[in-house]
């Protein structure tokens, strides 16, 4: 048996499998279920996250599977806009202060789009997500990943 089969079988959730659809059925607290499944790509500035992303939203999208891509930060009007003021190349903010933009950027993006598209079934492709705030924020910036990861 496949390594990745068996840890969805420990877990005793549904392994996915590609083609066709993917099955699943993740709890949520207070008893909800998410029937997507979310699928992130996380990596330095050019390693190629956006192109694989795409390629495997193309692909499921081809075999049938509701797809929604989406990238963090600037998945919402609202991370666009702490996207737009850390370009903007002015002094930064302290590093917690940071984190919580990120954090706040990143709570509006999963309740506007991640959650809606999970609970309707569809594979979430993110260009970034959580681990992107441990690098970032964690080793580049100094905040501990533990907090990060609490947080």
């Amino acid at each position: 048996m496949r390594p990745a089969r068996e840890a969805c079988q420990r877990a005793r959730r549904p392994a996915a499998r590609v083609p066709g659809r993917v099955r699943v059925g993740h709890p949520l607290p207070g008893g909800a279920s998410v029937r997507g499944v979310l699928i992130t790509f996380e990596g330095v500035e050019g390693s190629g996250k956006t192109t694989q992303a795409r390629h495997l939203a193309a692909f499921l999208d081809g075999r049938g599977q509701r797809v929604r891509l989406t990238r963090e930060p600037d998945g919402t009007a609202l991370g666009q806009a702490v996207r737009a003021l850390f370009e903007a190349g002015a002094p930064g903010p302290a590093p917690l202060a940071e984190m919580f933009l990120f954090l706040a950027a990143r709570q509006q993006h999963v309740v506007e789009v991640i959650r809606p598209a999970l609970e309707g079934g569809a594979v979430v492709i993110a260009d970034r997500y959580v681990d992107a705030t441990v690098a970032y924020q964690g080793y580049g910036r100094g905040v501990d990943p533990q907090t990060i990861r609490e947080l």
